[in-house]
């Protein structure tokens, strides 16, 4: 089971994964609202998880390992030094694609998903999937510290080939200004109603991900329709992207990416 989790001290989402009695928390940013989960349900801590190196994902490592000194700090390898720079606790095991992460008797699968960061990973078991800041509801995470093209192969190679019933669960809620962005380059019924629907959601609700490929401008990067639509919406930018070496669905994403900054 997954249970989304509400920070107190930043506008993150974070998680725990539970089953059989055992624990793991992803990215818990807010150590007391973790603990505090952990505890309600008596589980044993077993892992401590970030899925890449922002200060806003690990910065409640040190105090929640404090809290439970059996529990371990598993990292995202391509991110590890980073991570090592910033906590004090050192990580016991680096993760990386092909890797599992055991919570009770599943056995979640460890993807790499970088973009974001150079070295993000994210956490799949069956529908469910822990994307960090590489999916947000109608977004795509920022690429200051990434690299936007390789954001782009991430979404091509592992988003565009899973089933539409995945369920996706995010690092933040940027839902209703994304939205707006969204519209902003195509204002379709489906972003419209996902716009409304944002505005007023009282809980927490999982990304779709068949929803997300009907509003998501960074997922509609792949439509030959869409792409032209962006090229004509923004065409210094398309030409800019086109100079390059980027074209068809990576220079609409990159494009997308560039116009969102300055949004």
């Amino acid at each position: 089971m997954i249970v989304p989790l509400k920070s107190t001290i930043s506008d993150n989402w974070f998680y725990l994964l539970h089953d059989a009695g055992e624990g793991v928390l992803i990215d818990p940013i807010d150590p007391a609202v973790a603990c505090e989960a952990v505890d309600a349900l008596g589980l044993a801590l077993t892992l401590v998880i970030n899925t890449h190196w922002h200060p806003d994902h690990v910065a409640g490592d040190d105090a929640v390992l404090a809290a439970y000194p059996d529990a371990k700090l598993w990292v995202a390898r391509g991110d590890a030094d980073k991570i090592a720079s910033l906590i004090a606790s050192t990580p016991d095991a680096l993760l990386s694609a092909g890797d599992t992460v055991p919570v009770g008797a599943q056995r979640w699968d460890v993807l790499d998903i970088p973009g974001h960061t150079l070295g993000h990973i994210g956490l799949r078991y069956g529908d469910e999937f822990v994307v960090g800041d590489t999916v947000f509801a109608a977004g795509a995470g920022h690429c200051r510290s990434g690299d936007p093209q390789v954001l782009f192969r991430t979404y091509r190679d592992v988003f565009t080939g899973l089933d539409g019933k995945i369920r996706m669960y995010p690092g933040h809620d940027y839902a209703v200004r994304n939205l707006e962005f969204s519209a902003s380059i195509l204002a379709s019924q489906a972003v419209q109603d996902a716009a409304e629907q944002a505005k007023h959601r009282s809980e927490y609700v999982p990304l779709s991900l068949r929803q997300e490929r009907l509003t998501n401008p960074f997922m509609r990067a792949f439509e030959p329709d869409y792409q032209a639509i962006v090229r004509d919406h923004a065409p210094d930018a398309w030409r800019s992207w086109e100079e390059r070496g980027t074209s068809g669905a990576e220079c609409a994403f990159c494009v997308l990416r560039e116009l969102r900054n300055a949004w």
